[in-house]
């Protein structure tokens, strides 16, 4: 589930995407690529990736103009829409670094697989810490009741 503070983020992230893919749709045809054919493919992804993530960022701000928490069917087209933008911004972006130097990609990769690596990380060291709260918090509710 998305909760309100995911919310947030994912329409920072939504946001940022769209402008990213405005700003390589213009500036992709000003560089030169390996091929015109993976030129060709990275502003179509670009292209295909605008509007899905605008899409994903107007739907979450239209529930917050009717201060609705995303519906359950909501949830569904929020959630395909912002996995679809990322997916393939995500692709566009490796396939741009690839185009411009080989191996700007693999350093793309790595870091990207070094830094899912360091959130996992983090995000399991959050979630003990606050399953710990929790325990603290029904320990002590429990002591009350007694």
């Amino acid at each position: 589930m998305i909760g309100p503070k995911r919310k947030i983020f994912f329409d920072w992230m939504t946001g940022g995407i769209a402008a990213v893919s405005l700003g390589f749709i213009l500036f992709i045809p000003k560089v030169e690529i390996a091929s015109e054919s993976l030129k060709w493919a990275i502003e179509a992804l670009f292209f295909i990736t605008l509007p899905l993530a605008v899409a994903a960022t107007a739907i979450s701000k239209e529930a917050d103009v009717f201060e609705e928490s995303l519906q359950e069917e909501v949830k569904g087209i929020y959630a395909v829409l912002l996995l679809s933008s990322l997916t393939t911004f995500f692709v566009a972006f490796c396939l741009l670094s690839f185009g411009l130097k080989w191996y700007l990609s693999l350093f793309f990769l790595f870091s990207a697989a070094l830094s899912i690596s360091a959130y996992r990380l983090a995000q399991r060291k959050i979630l003990k810490s606050y399953q710990y709260k929790i325990k603290l918090e029904m320990a002590g509710d429990e002591a009350k009741k007694k």
